[in-house]
């Protein structure tokens, strides 16, 4: 079994209907011929494994003090991973031999610890607040969890936004296409997730799992300064319920500068594009070839992709068609490659696996 080296491929301008993807003789091969990925065989155990773009998004806790009291101990602990390492900060306050006179003292003294902390690289956060000690994920290490609180209380808090008075208008689909809308202008971004809950008479799928009245964590694309879409999830149903839609915190994955380290110095044919957000597609493969001593054997590959998620359009049409049409070719079911539909014979694949 023969090893081959990594193959690197970028793709910032999406064909429509899965035009980018040929299949013949069992092989894909990605992408115009001037920037086309190596020939995929799909009968060898073809793994799929997908990463989607995500915006970040910082996770936000705040610490609450109790009953204010004399030698009392305050405080929480936090804990995060900074450059692969998990560090456990410990932030407290022993009151005195009287009690602290209102809970902004107890608070101040913490944000002071929290300070030193955030000064000797021991945490990535943002302290704020008076009464209570708000705490942020800051820019580049968006996730950490405020664990263990002393004297008080430790809460995670989420920013909410305001559906749409309409009930039908706030959740909508057409042809299965879900777009939300809220009251005001919500300032998220495409890649944000979101969950939403408490709809009424309205049905959620993704991935073929369908949910009533809920759906987490859901990757939404921006059409409009109060309305955004679900990616990936498909929608029944008529709302009449009042939504509640929550930001979820999230690391950011996809981003320029992510691909463009990743991939500046493994031969892509393309760059990145400044601005833009990428999905990966990471494709395990084995292409069977014939020895000089005609003995078969396989070379193994993997085939490393970025597909620009079409951020940049009003609308996600091409990413939607070139998603699901990967993902069906690798699972053995029928693709429109152009204009041209193509079945793969599912029982020329072993044991495909789809991942996101």
């Amino acid at each position: 079994m023969d090893s081959l080296k990594p193959t690197y491929q970028i793709i910032n301008s999406l064909a429509a209907s899965a035009g980018d993807l040929v299949f013949s003789d069992k092989n894909l091969v990605i992408g115009p011929s001037a920037n086309a990925s190596p020939k995929i065989n799909l009968s060898q155990n073809c793994k799929l494994t997908r990463i989607y773009s995500v915006v970040e998004t910082p996770q936000v806790f705040a610490y609450t003090p109790g009953t204010l009291a004399a030698n009392t101990d305050y405080g929480f602990t936090i804990t995060q991973i900074i450059d692969g390492v998990v560090k456990n900060s410990v932030i407290r306050y022993t009151s005195g031999a009287t009690a602290p006179g209102s809970a902004t003292v107890v608070c101040d003294a913490l944000r002071t610890v929290l300070a030193k902390y955030v000064q000797n690289n021991r945490v990535e956060v943002v302290g704020s607040g008076s009464s209570t000690v708000v705490v942020t994920g800051a820019s580049g290490f968006p996730l950490f969890n405020m664990i263990t609180p002393v004297g008080g209380t430790v809460a995670e808090t989420f920013t909410t936004k305001a559906p749409n008075a309409t009930a039908g208008t706030a959740l909508s689909q057409s042809s299965g296409v879900i777009t939300v809308t809220t009251v005001a202008a919500h300032n998220l971004t495409t890649g944000a997730i979101v969950s939403i809950s408490t709809a009424t008479g309205f049905t959620f799928t993704r991935d073929g799992v369908a949910t009533v009245a809920a759906i987490d964590k859901a990757r939404i694309h921006v059409t409009g300064a109060t309305t955004f879409t679900l990616i990936g999830v498909v929608g029944s149903g008529t709302n009449s319920g009042t939504i509640v839609i929550t930001v979820q915190p999230s690391e950011a994955s996809g981003s320029y500068a992510k691909v463009l380290a990743e991939t500046a110095e493994q031969g892509a044919t393309l760059a990145p594009v400044s601005g833009r957000q990428y999905t990966k597609y990471i494709f395990e493969y084995a292409n069977p070839v014939s020895s000089l001593n005609s003995i078969a054997r396989n070379q193994t590959g993997t085939h490393i992709l970025f597909v620009d998620d079409l951020f940049d359009s009003t609308s996600p049409t091409n990413f939607i068609a070139f998603n699901t049409g990967v993902a069906n070719l690798v699972a053995g079911f029928t693709v429109n490659s152009g204009s041209a539909s193509t079945t793969v014979n599912a029982e020329l694949l072993s044991a495909p696996l789809a991942s996101n």
